[in-house]
């Protein structure tokens, strides 16, 4: 699997059904609440999560609430499931960084059409970048300077740091990417994921 998908449901049956629909195309984990769903982001660093709101431990809102505050985990694209159908708790996770949500009862086919449309945009975006820093190639690795970067959510303060540590450092033969982990306080997995 190249794609990494998290779960987060406290109704096991949902939480399975779900997993059936997407275990042929993602390496899926799974959380029962959202202290574990924050534990498995964290530690899997999925490419999208899926969560509902109404749960023990933490729910949903507080569970993306921390995870859009770690720069470990600010970049996943979150979409919410709830039973509620208030404006203000849609609100709640708009304004908390949701990249999508959905009322139930909801259509399986939904639910596949707002994640593929979200991880379409993300690789749209890796692509552009891409091939402005490389004259358009498909296949080109992103080359930005710090100036270039116009970046509105946490990821900003992350990437400004790395690159300007690389501008620092570039004539250093003897830097490594252990070196830049440690700078950034994250372990290497985390960096390579991130």
């Amino acid at each position: 699997y190249t794609n990494r998908m998290l779960i987060v449901e406290d109704n096991n049956e949902l939480r399975n059904f779900i997993k059936e629909v997407f275990n042929t195309s993602f390496q899926v984990y799974e959380a029962s609440n959202g202290e574990e769903g924050i534990q498995h982001a964290r530690t899997y660093i999925p490419d999208i999560i899926i969560s509902d709101i109404m749960m023990p431990q933490k729910d949903g809102l507080q569970m993306l609430q921390e995870l859009r505050q770690d720069i470990r985990t600010s970049h996943i694209p979150i979409i919410l499931i709830t039973a509620r159908h208030e404006s203000d708790t849609h609100l709640k996770a708009m304004k908390y960084g949701a990249d999508g949500y959905i009322t139930k009862p909801f259509t399986m086919e939904l639910l596949i059409a707002r994640m593929e449309n979200l991880m379409d945009r993300r690789k749209a975006l890796l692509t552009e970048y891409a091939g402005r820093s490389n004259g358009g190639k498909q296949d080109a690795k992103v080359s930005l300077s710090p100036a270039e970067v116009v970046i509105t959510d946490r990821d900003e303060e992350l990437i400004r740091k790395v690159m300007q540590w690389l501008e620092e450092n570039i004539a250093d033969s003897e830097i490594t990417v252990d070196n830049l982990a440690a700078y950034v306080g994250m372990g290497r997995t985390s960096m390579y994921n991130k």
